[in-house]
């Protein structure tokens, strides 16, 4: 089996579980309306936010986003939640 050595590999996986537990990536899927798709990638990319598209509904006019971050960018992705909600509501307005 070649010269693996198991407490070099055993060290590396708690290392990288450890990290993965100091460092927790979340994840959350948002339907986006169309009309502000522009916006929230502009937002995503500002703050480093990683997605991937999920989903599509022509009827809603609606693209689903699982959108991956981490505490740290908590907060942003917070405003990006706000963003929807108040153009859902009718708060912001498109010229």
């Amino acid at each position: 089996m070649g010269n693996l050595d198991y407490n070099k590999l055993l060290l590396t996986v708690n290392i990288y579980e450890t990290f993965i537990v100091k460092n927790k990536i979340m994840q959350k899927n948002i339907d986006i309306p169309l009309p502000i798709l522009e916006t929230i990638a502009e937002m995503m990319e500002l703050h480093n936010l990683r997605h991937e598209v999920i989903a599509g509904n022509a009827m809603d006019k609606t693209v689903t986003l699982e959108i991956k971050y981490e505490r740290e960018t908590r907060s942003f992705m917070h405003d990006i939640e706000d963003y929807v909600e108040d153009f859902r509501e009718g708060l912001i307005t498109l010229g």
